[in-house]
């Protein structure tokens, strides 16, 4: 009978987020990534695969949690105008209140570009998404003058 295992799945993929936001894929080493998690290796592999799966978890949860919050923020104005000004202030100001950790995103975009696809295929799904609301935001603003 497999042990339990000892951690939650979703808080160690936070942390390793924050890892790979602090460092990069070749940057962050495994011993990095266990420190950080507070895991232990056979967990690691156990519950994720290997250090590629993981990152590949960690992208997924950042860029899907960082989609939502422009989304919401976009949406909450008063006015799309607001709403517009409020994305655009909270992702200027998104790395300053992050304490230095850098974006996994624009890590993964520097650090692969499009030679992976599956990380690729992750940040253009985001791109397309964020783009199709801020669209629909604007054209919301035009429509009410």
């Amino acid at each position: 009978m497999p042990r339990p295992k000892e951690f939650d799945r979703e808080i160690a993929v936070k942390k390793a987020v924050q890892v790979f936001c602090d460092g990069s894929f070749e940057g962050t080493s495994t011993d990095d990534l266990l420190r950080g998690m507070g895991i232990s290796r056979q967990s690691m592999y156990d519950t994720f695969g290997d250090k590629r799966a993981l990152y590949l978890e960690a992208l997924r949860h950042y860029i899907t949690e960082r989609v939502a919050t422009q989304i919401r923020i976009l949406s909450a104005g008063a006015s799309a105008l607001k709403g517009l000004e409020a994305a655009l202030n909270a992702a200027a100001l998104g790395g300053a209140q992050e304490g230095g950790s850098g974006c996994m995103g624009l890590g993964a975009i520097s650090e692969f570009g499009q030679s992976d696809h599956e990380i690729a295929s992750l940040i253009d799904t985001a791109e397309r998404t964020l783009l199709s609301a801020l669209k629909h935001r604007i054209e919301e603003g035009k429509s009410r003058g």
